[in-house]
């Protein structure tokens, strides 16, 4: 199993793989035939798809895996997800409406499953995921007090205790 694993809170809906790879061929792009994550090269083509089928948003598709189990024999097709990085507080959480674009969906792709809420945990190398959770740790770092700018998150630290009196963890887990 490849890339890295995340825990996500979506919105969407289950397919089989069977539904997906008829989608795909039907669209002459090569079938997926299982599998259980989806490579950054077919991140895009797949959201490509997607919006030129009026989905009327961003559409990822996403598959449940945990290590040590057999790969899953469906795939999500998602309109709204977020990652969770340790905690997360979800009141506010996938609450935009679904797009009636996407709510059609379901029909042509030949499934009466219905839109709902989801947590998974699955592996991927779609570095997007990643990015809402990463972006504290991005370079290079500003400093609020000083204008500063540095290169490396540890040296930001440093700089903001000697220098600013801050006293601050190199590498919190998320808070809510």
């Amino acid at each position: 199993m490849g890339g890295e694993h995340f825990t996500i809170l979506l919105r969407g809906f289950k397919l089989s793989y069977a539904a997906f790879d008829e989608f795909l061929a039907a669209h002459d792009l090569s079938t997926r035939e299982g599998g259980n994550y989806i490579a950054p090269d077919e991140v895009a083509i797949y959201a490509a798809l997607f919006r030129s089928t009026g989905a009327g948003c961003d559409v990822k598709i996403l598959i449940p895996s945990a290590r040590g189990f057999d790969g899953s024999k469906f795939v999500y097709v998602c309109c709204d997800w977020v990652p969770v990085l340790a905690i997360r507080n979800i009141d506010e959480s996938l609450q935009n409406p679904v797009p009636p674009g996407f709510e059609a969906l379901p029909q042509l792709l030949g499934t009466d499953a219905k839109i709902a809420r989801y947590v998974m945990n699955c592996a991927t190398f779609d570095t997007t995921l990643r990015n809402e959770w990463l972006e504290e740790r991005m370079l290079p770092k500003h400093c609020d007090v000083c204008d500063m700018e540095l290169q490396d998150r540890y040296v930001w630290v440093k700089h903001r205790h000697d220098d600013h009196g801050i006293h601050e963890e190199t590498n919190p887990l998320p808070e809510c």
